[in-house]
């Protein structure tokens, strides 16, 4: 087969090329400047964890992944950060093979994920002037610097609304420590075991990077190499 090479089609081909490599804009109330089409590279960094591995851990590593994939891809029509992940049951994920697995979980265990990065240091800054204003201190704890947006929800519990609520404050929780600890360790993947209202829990991690150097342009707090944010699981056996 002859392959007709012309300016045409290597400028539709570059134009293919372009529309996969994207930013990611992790949860950011700020509109990206123009995109730099130049790859960002990184060595992926590991950590060798002894915590047991989790209930279905290779389901959820995939399914982090598939939602990794989709915040890494330029943000269109006003759409940012998490918002462009895919719901668990809508009709756009049904041939998602990753979704389906977690989907095929529902009333064994309990799963919850998040996307967590920096708060971005010109919302650090609004939120500490604002609690200046009403005469309050403003709160600098590492955790505080972590903004947490949930993406699914899926759980096999039956409680009552006063312990559910207790027991979602306390994942809040435990999911912003994990991402300061993650984050300090400069690693690419992580899981922990944690006690939450008395019950084992396995929070599994994955760093979302810039994949071009505009990334940069909006995550102005973050370092290149470093991980803009991480897409997150916090598992429990069902009941």
């Amino acid at each position: 087969m002859k392959i007709v090479k012309s300016k045409l089609s290597i400028a539709i081909l570059g134009i293919g090329f372009a529309s996969v490599i994207g930013a990611v804009s992790y949860a950011t109330i700020y509109r990206p400047a123009a995109f730099d089409s130049k790859p960002v590279v990184n060595k992926p960094v590991l950590v060798k964890n002894d915590a047991p591995k989790a209930p279905h851990q290779d389901e959820v590593q995939d399914y982090l992944q598939e939602m990794k994939s989709y915040l890494q891809t330029p943000p269109r029509d006003g759409v940012f950060g998490s918002d462009r992940i895919p719901t668990l049951h809508g009709k756009e994920s049904e041939e998602i093979p990753a979704y389906e697995a977690i989907r095929a979980l529902e009333g064994k265990v309990n799963i919850r994920s998040a996307v967590l990065g920096l708060e971005p240091a010109e919302e650090m800054k609004r939120m500490a002037d604002i609690s200046l204003a009403d005469g309050v201190k403003p709160h600098n704890e590492p955790t505080d610097h972590i903004r947490l947006s949930d993406v699914h929800y899926q759980t096999s519990n039956q409680e009552e609304s006063e312990q559910a609520s207790k027991r979602w404050d306390n994942e809040t929780d435990a999911l912003r420590k994990f991402a300061v600890e993650t984050r300090k360790k400069g690693v690419d993947q992580n899981v922990q075991k944690v006690s939450i209202n008395g019950k084992e829990n396995w929070i599994i991690a994955q760093a979302v990077h810039a994949s071009v150097n505009s990334c940069y342009k909006c995550h102005t707090n973050v370092k290149k190499g470093e991980a803009i944010g991480y897409v997150t699981a916090i598992i429990s056996e069902g009941k």
